[in-house]
């Protein structure tokens, strides 16, 4: 059956999303339900992210013939999912770090099981989550086992090889597949005018552990240098404006917000690369291929040099 999707306004995924609550977890159930104040925070500052990734996903398969093979990366706590899965015809699967895990620890790769509520009108969304490091281990699925690859607001946390996470996605990837890629805008104008007024500009700890907090922010050039390396052809990249305006700010705050976004939304390549979220959406080419351009890697050499994943 041939389904063309059709996107949400914001105040109706904002409604859906705020029913969404996770009714099991066996990784991190207990830390993600002790942080409602969090979690609400969270959907309000994503909203528009995700729903132009919704945007990019209908672009990319305008009509959609059998439920589209999907896997998430660093999806918890499952908003965009359960969003993803309201909207689309899909199979799902996702990865998650468990909280409170340090770098370089070893996990135990293996699936667990995500029930997800969306409403009372509505039976609840179940499927599969795995534990791995995706910048580290191997991902555990065979080879084109995947549609569309997510990589939403995760390269941002990575600590030491991004190019791990692009090459195995790369392999994971059927023919023609999409890897949708979203992360803050290292140059972004908020993070400049905070440098300039002298003040810190940085994310604050979170009881989740050291993985959610930013590790590495990336700017426009840097994430199109990077998909190339990794043997990916570029369908789309921007900087967007997406993040709503804090509610707290003065009359002058909001004033100065104002002129910023309408410097911002002017057609120049200085403006763009100051806006805050850049998105890519681009087709595994070629082989797999573990690059390491020298603006990103101090050695490119200390790294692993072969691709040498399981087939």
């Amino acid at each position: 059956m041939t389904s063309t999707p059709t996107i949400p306004a914001p105040d109706e995924a904002l409604r859906f999303l705020d029913q969404v609550r996770i009714l099991e977890d066996n990784v991190d159930h207990d830390i993600r339900n002790s942080a409602p104040q969090e979690l609400s925070f969270y959907r309000l500052i994503h909203l528009r992210t995700w729903l132009r990734a919704l945007h990019l996903v209908y672009q990319a398969f305008p009509v959609i013939e059998r439920p589209l093979r999907i896997l998430e990366l660093g999806a918890s706590p499952y908003f965009f999912t359960a969003l993803l899965a309201h909207h689309i015809p899909c199979e799902i699967v996702t990865s998650t770090l468990p909280a409170l895990t340090w770098p370089g620890e070893p996990l135990k790769v293996r699936p667990y099981s995500v029930v997800i509520a969306c409403g009372d009108d509505r039976p609840p969304l179940r499927f599969q989550t795995w534990t791995f490091n995706i910048e580290k281990d191997n991902f555990p699925f065979a080879d084109g086992s995947f549609d569309l690859v997510l990589c939403m607001e995760v390269m941002e946390h990575l600590t030491y090889n991004p190019s791990h996470t692009l090459a195995e996605t790369h392999r994971v990837l059927c023919p023609g597949g999409k890897l949708l890629v979203t992360i803050p805008n290292y140059l972004r104008s908020q993070r400049i005018v905070q440098v300039a007024l002298g003040r810190p500009d940085d994310f604050p700890y979170v009881g989740t552990g050291i993985q959610g907090r930013h590790q590495r922010e990336l700017t426009y050039t840097e994430v199109k240098i990077l998909l190339e390396a990794c043997n990916y052809h570029i369908d789309y990249l921007d900087v967007e404006i997406v993040w709503p305006w804090s509610p707290a700010m003065t009359l002058a705050g909001r004033v100065f917000a104002a002129l910023l976004h309408g410097f911002l939304r002017l057609p120049l390549a200085y403006a763009r690369n100051r806006r805050e979220l850049i998105i890519a959406l681009a087709t595994p080419v070629g082989e797999p291929r573990l690059g390491y351009p020298p603006q990103l890697y101090d050695d490119p050499m200390a790294f692993p040099q072969e691709v040498s994943f399981q087939r």
